[in-house]
């Protein structure tokens, strides 16, 4: 899970503790609370939506405030995330160029070959072309190592604008998959930006799955298996934040003889993914209630009569 990685980016910058940092306030608590799932709507469990999506383009009038695509992120955050996607970049590049100069990298499969894409045709054989008119050629190509002959065509060299460029271009042979690249991206095979679903977030603002399925065009079944991932991950990252939070044995000894709070106790970021996990824990549990509910009020109305003997 490559939000893994982008969730410990941002907590080393901290990022987590700027903006649980006026927690303590209750007048501001729900709007950290949504500040905090907005971040992490943007690194995991992604939806993506058409590209050109518009809210004010839908055929009914959105609910509740409902976001249905995810706001952009804060500026300190954004800046994190490109720091390390240039990171990621330069490394993954790199790696792809050393893989492919290595005996066994520069070694492409015959089955692998390039071609033409519509008419399937070959390219690799210029024997029959003027030798004077390659070299020529050569003299002024671009230099590549990992991109794709057909898309050297059209000019483009081994630099590369964004990770899914990477995934999409490089030659057949060197396999790479965006979904395990530890970048904040989601774009469409024509490299254009698509929208995120914001029905993580919006969940969180009115707990109704129903406004899930109709305003954020979800799956009933598919809605509900993400939000149970939700709640898996929420659950997890409270209880890793309060150990990364807990005091040392010497620190609470310390609080003990001055009279002070141990780290712990007065660290607003661990108060925060642990309401954060509480309240999206009650949400879904109340809507799970319901549907229960409502289910047996189903199998109650279907039941046959039962008539006296």
């Amino acid at each position: 899970q490559p939000g893994n990685m982008l969730f410990v980016k941002l907590w080393d910058a901290g990022i987590f503790d700027k903006i649980c940092s006026t927690f303590q306030n209750k007048g501001e608590q729900p709007q950290i609370l949504q500040k905090l799932m907005l971040v992490m709507a943007h690194l995991f469990f992604r939806q993506p939506l058409p590209v050109g999506f518009d809210k004010d383009d839908l055929a009914f009038e959105v609910e509740h405030k409902s976001y249905v695509s995810l706001p952009p992120l804060p500026e300190d955050v954004q800046k994190v995330l490109k720091e390390q996607k240039a990171s990621a970049m330069k490394f993954y590049t790199s790696y792809l160029q050393h893989a492919s100069l290595s005996p066994e990298g520069s070694k492409e499969d015959p089955k692998q070959q390039e071609s033409l894409p519509l008419s399937g045709l070959k390219y690799s054989n210029s024997s029959k072309i003027d030798q004077s008119f390659l070299s020529r050629l050569d003299t002024c190509r671009l230099k590549s190592v990992i991109r794709s002959d057909f898309f050297r065509l059209s000019g483009h060299s081994d630099r590369f604008g964004s990770a899914s460029e990477i995934a999409q271009t490089v030659k057949p042979h060197l396999y790479m998959d965006i979904a395990s690249m530890p970048v904040c991206e989601m774009k469409d095979r024509q490299l254009r930006d698509m929208p995120i679903n914001a029905y993580a977030v919006d969940f969180l603002r009115h707990g109704s799955l129903a406004c899930l399925i109709k305003e954020n065009g979800l799956a009933s079944g598919k809605a509900w298996a993400l939000l149970k991932q939700w709640s898996y991950l929420l659950e997890d990252l409270a209880q890793a934040v309060l150990e990364l939070q807990r005091p040392s044995q010497k620190a609470i000894e310390e609080a003990q003889y001055y009279g002070t709070v141990p780290v712990a106790e007065k660290n607003n970021t661990a108060k925060a993914f642990s309401v954060l996990n509480i309240q999206f824990q009650e949400m879904f549990n109340n809507w799970n209630q319901q549907q229960t509910n409502n289910r047996k009020k189903m199998e109650e109305i279907k039941k046959p009569p039962v008539t006296e003997a």
